[in-house]
């Protein structure tokens, strides 16, 4: 947000409204987490987990750019930010009460333990669908924009989309 002026000065409502500064701000913080427990939940062997989550996000997502015609400039980044907010609490809480008891946690430093390949093949085929629906999402919306404002405006979308993209895969 401090930057914007220099990365994104049409975004100058950033600075001028503090409720937009506000949402982009709580945004930009829940996804983060909402990225990282993705993480956790592999590292504590429960990444079977993920594409439920996942598909949840995509699926309220999906539903929420429909919904929110409405939200104007803001409706993307509410479609894309309200369903990853909303999984947070449920998310963390199973993660803190569920899986992080002395039982249920992994030994991270045993080595006696070996690597089967039918657990790496379970662990691929989720990731591979929980990519699948991740990146159905992303699409889905770059057709509702295309749709929405015709070809020329939905390619400087598309642009900022996929350079979005690209730091989000940094």
């Amino acid at each position: 947000a401090a930057g914007q002026r220099v990365w994104a000065p049409a975004l100058g409502s950033l600075q001028t409204n503090p409720l937009h500064l506000s949402l982009f701000v709580v945004a930009t913080a829940g996804w983060t987490v909402f990225v990282l427990q993705d993480s956790v939940l592999t590292g504590l062997h429960h990444a079977t987990r993920i594409p439920v989550e996942n598909a949840a996000y995509a699926l309220s997502k999906l539903a929420l750019v429909l919904a929110l015609p409405f939200a104007g400039e803001w409706g993307i980044l509410l479609a894309w930010s309200l369903p990853a907010l909303a999984l947070l609490l449920p998310v963390n809480i199973l993660i803190a009460r569920r899986l992080l008891t002395d039982r249920n946690v992994p030994d991270l430093w045993s080595t006696s333990g070996q690597v089967r390949t039918g657990s790496i093949v379970r662990f691929a085929a989720g990731d591979h669908t929980a990519d699948l629906i991740r990146i159905a999402g992303s699409e889905v919306v770059v057709l509702v924009v295309l749709a929405k404002v015709g070809p020329e405006l939905a390619g400087s979308y598309f642009i900022a989309a996929t350079v979005a993209m690209s730091i989000g895969l940094i």
